[in-house]
């Protein structure tokens, strides 16, 4: 998801940047610049918080090293905390 935005935003500016042209005033380069910040706003918004909806997982904190960990895994990746041992299973 996150190269789909970066996507959008590198065409918008791309196509933005090849339709100037010589004969273009410089207030009107200026005033398309900041409608396309704009309309880049507009859409990244959006696609911001859709992103953040799909990649939020449930974690939880590794009491042992306090990296986050995905809810299910029973080791920590990172110090190998046994979760299920300290739970006394």
């Amino acid at each position: 998801m996150k190269f789909v935005i970066i996507g959008i935003n590198a065409y918008m500016l791309i196509s933005y940047f090849m339709d100037i042209d010589a004969s273009d005033s410089d207030t009107s380069i200026g005033f398309g610049f900041i409608a396309l910040m704009v309309v880049l706003t507009v859409i990244n918004i959006p696609l911001y918080i859709v992103y953040k909806v799909i990649d939020k997982k449930a974690k939880r904190l590794c009491p042992a090293c306090g990296v986050n960990v995905e809810v299910g895994l029973t080791i920590c990746p990172m110090c190998k905390f046994d979760f299920a041992k300290s739970a006394g299973a």
